[in-house]
């Protein structure tokens, strides 16, 4: 039988001396006549720095990511800290992708066993809103497909390329609506506010406009499911609870409601019932109570579907 050993590593920090760069000395000779013939610029004050570093755990941890951090004895420099991603040495549990589509080696972190997580699986397309704020300079736009020209006054003349070449006039605190019929579906609206207008009359070519871009585009975002880590090590989706289906389960984090009761998914519907009619209850006895019986606990129950018990 083959008996693999395992010894945790040592994590002190290490200092690289010269002793592995001894030279025997009939070489040493030669190499420091040459030193002579060939003197350095480097003057004789100038510090050396001496680095020590360490990275923490020694073990990459579940999550991924180690923190390295390197301090400089010599010549007191400051100290410097990294993070170092890496793949999960120990997990109990599912190895998943950092990132989605990733699929770099040391780019994974450990979810643990019976954790729940959202998990994306793809992309869908969507209407986004955004905003950007924009600088442009006359000397900065000439190949860049936007030309405008700035007057003494501050009216600007304005024109995009890829705006179909439509020509925009505006000064300091307009708000102007670009016309976007024609263009590709990316794109259905935009307008932008002008925050600034400088005229340089000493340098023209230093003239410049800031506007800020309000738009609404189709952008990708991230299409997710609520999924779970299973002791066998997958990811598996959340069950999802339907009325009159029985989904079954042994642990609460495989449904998405989070409730497994007797080996059951209960659904959320299921909940908001349960707790309504719980805190009915409540409300009706403590009525019944409080109005000397005046209040009929099962009449408050049922509401307007009470009967009459028969004779």
């Amino acid at each position: 039988m083959r008996r693999t050993s395992y010894s945790l590593e040592d994590n002190r920090a290490k200092y690289l001396d010269w002793k592995h760069f001894d030279l025997e000395w009939l070489f040493s000779n030669q190499v420091f006549n040459s030193i002579n013939i060939c003197p350095s610029e480097i003057p004789q004050d100038f510090c050396s720095p001496q680095w020590i570093c360490i990275t923490e755990p020694t073990i990459c941890p579940e999550y991924g990511y180690q923190t390295q951090t390197c301090k400089d004895y010599g010549c007191e420099n400051q100290e410097i800290k990294s993070q170092i991603s890496c793949n999960p040495g120990i997990c109990s549990g599912c190895l998943v992708p950092k990132w989605f589509e990733s699929n770099a080696i040391g780019d994974n972190r450990c979810i643990p066993y019976g954790f729940r997580f959202e998990s994306q699986i793809g992309w869908n397309l969507e209407l986004q809103d955004g905003k950007q704020s924009v600088t442009l300079r006359i000397n900065d736009t000439q190949d860049e497909g936007v030309s405008f020209s700035i007057s003494p006054k501050g009216v600007v003349k304005f024109n995009v390329k890829d705006w179909g070449n439509q020509n925009y006039t505006f000064v300091k605190g307009d708000t102007v609506k670009v016309n976007v019929e024609g263009w590709q579906n990316e794109i259905t609206n935009l307008s932008f506010f002008v925050d600034e207008v400088f005229y340089d009359s000493e340098n023209y070519e230093n003239s410049y406009i800031r506007l800020t871009l309000t738009y609404t585009a189709l952008g990708r975002v991230a299409d997710t499911i609520n999924a779970y880590c299973d002791i066998d090590g997958t990811v598996k989706p959340q069950k999802e609870g339907v009325k009159d289906v029985l989904i079954k389960c042994q642990n609460n984090y495989e449904c998405s409601s989070n409730q497994c009761s007797n080996g059951i998914c209960i659904g959320l519907g299921a909940q908001i019932d349960t707790q309504t009619g719980l805190f009915k209850s409540i409300g009706c006895r403590i009525l019944n109570i409080v109005s000397l019986g005046s209040v009929n606990y099962r009449k408050c129950i049922l509401g307007d579907n009470a009967t009459n018990p028969s004779p």
